[in-house]
C-alpha cells in the first residue's frame, strides 16, 4: 500500500506541473481511478456499522473480530458479544463498542465496561469524547474512560460524523429529514438543518471546506455545514447508509447496493461536484464503505455465496490520462 500511495502522490506532481493551462485556472489534484485489487476473508460472522483505525490499519465491524488490513490477520476481540458499532480513538489507543465495552486497540482486551448502549459510535478527536447514538446520545470521555452525559434528541437517528473542530452532525431520517448539529464541548444541539429529500440515511463531512454530504435515495445532497443551505445535488443510484470521504483526494464514495455498484464523486470546488467514476462489479452489492485516509485504500463489505464474509479491497491505479470530464457536475 505504501508503494501505491507513493506512486499516486508522484502522479499528482506530474499532472500539476505539466499542465500550465489547468494551473492558471486553479487546478485541483486529480486522483487516479479505483479498482478491486484484493479481498480479505473473515468467515461466517454477523456484521454491522464498520469502522477503521487508520493508524494501525485495522478494520472493525466484522462481528467480534478485528482485521489487520495489511497482514490480513483476523483476531478475536476479548468481548465475544461485539457485533458492530465502534468508535475508534486512535490517538488514545482505545476503542468503544456500542454495548459499552472499552477495549485496547493493540491487544483487543477489555479495559472497562460502561453503562451505555446504542446502535453506532462516533469519536470526536478534538474533545476526546465518543458519542453512542440511539434514541438519545450517550457521551463517553475516552481519556478516563467514563460515561459523562446524555444528549436528548427526537426522531429516527441515523448516520453521524464529526468535523474535527468541535461539531458532531447526526442525520435524522424522516419525511422530511434533517441534520442535527451538536457542539461536542457544550454537549448541546445548536442547529437543525433541513434536508430537501425524504428519509436521508448516510453522512460524510468535509471539515476544512465546511460541507456535509447527505446520502438520500438516488442522489447525494451537499449542505453548508455552517448555515445548512443546499449547495449541490448529484445523482447517485441507490441509497448509502454509510458513505466515506477522502479529504486529501477530495473523493466521496457512495456504494448503492445490489445492482448499483459504487459511485465516486469528486469535489471540484466546495460548490461544484462531478461523478468521477462508476464501478459496476457484481461483487459490489453493499451499501457501506470504509475509507483509510492515510493509504487511500477503501474497503467494501462483501457477503459471498456460501454466506462467508469478506472485505473487498479497492485501490487507486493509474489510468495514464491527465484530464477528467466534469459533465456530471451539478450546481
Amino acid at each position: 500500500m505504501e508503494r501505491t500511495t507513493a506512486y499516486l502522490l508522484a502522479s499528482f506532481t506530474i499532472i500539476l506541473s505539466t499542465s500550465p493551462k489547468a494551473s492558471a485556472q486553479g487546478a485541483h489534484v486529480q486522483p487516479t481511478q479505483y479498482t478491486i485489487t484484493d479481498s480479505i476473508l473473515v468467515g461466517r460472522v454477523l456484521t454491522a456499522f464498520y469502522a477503521i483505525d487508520d493508524v494501525r490499519h485495522q478494520l472493525y465491524g466484522a462481528g467480534a473480530f478485528v482485521v489487520n488490513a495489511r497482514t490480513k490477520r483476523v483476531t478475536p476481540l476479548e468481548d465475544s458479544l461485539s457485533g458492530g458499532g465502534f468508535g475508534i480513538a486512535s490517538d488514545l489507543g482505545r476503542g468503544l463498542i456500542r454495548n459499552g465495552v472499552v477495549f485496547d486497540l493493540s491487544s483487543g482486551r477489555v479495559v472497562t465496561r460502561l453503562p451505555v448502549l446504542g446502535d453506532r459510535v462516533v469519536y470526536d478527536r478534538l474533545t476526546r469524547r465518543a458519542f453512542v447514538i440511539d434514541d438519545t446520545i450517550a457521551v463517553v470521555d475516552m481519556t478516563k474512560p467514563a460515561a459523562i452525559a446524555h444528549i436528548p434528541t427526537v426522531g429516527n437517528l441515523g448516520a453521524a460524523a464529526s468535523d474535527g473542530s468541535g461539531h458532531l452532525y447526526v442525520v435524522v431520517s424522516g419525511k422530511p429529514g434533517f441534520v442535527l448539529e451538536i457542539d461536542t464541548r457544550q454537549l448541546a444541539i445548536i442547529n437543525t438543518f433541513s434536508v430537501p429529500d425524504e428519509y436521508p440515511k448516510g453522512l460524510a463531512v468535509d471539515g476544512p471546506h465546511r460541507r456535509l454530504f447527505v446520502a438520500c435515495y438516488n442522489r447525494l445532497t451537499v449542505l453548508d455545514a455552517d448555515d445548512g443551505r443546499t449547495v449541490a445535488t448529484i445523482a447517485t443510484p441507490g441509497l448509502t447508509p454509510e458513505s466515506g470521504f477522502d479529504p486529501a483526494l477530495k473523493l466521496l464514495f457512495q456504494p448503492g447496493g445490489q445492482g448499483n455498484g459504487l459511485t465516486i464523486v469528486h469535489e471540484d470546488t466546495p460548490n461544484e461536484y462531478s461523478v468521477f467514476q462508476t464501478l459496476n462489479d457484481p461483487r459490489l452489492t453493499s451499501t457501506r464503505v470504509i475509507v483509510d485516509t492515510t493509504t487511500h485504500s477503501i474497503y467494501i463489505p462483501h457477503r459471498m455465496a456460501d454466506s462467508s464474509f469478506a472485505f473487498l479491497v479497492l485501490n487507486p491505479v493509474s489510468t495514464g490520462g491527465t484530464s477528467r470530464s466534469r459533465s456530471g457536475a451539478m450546481r
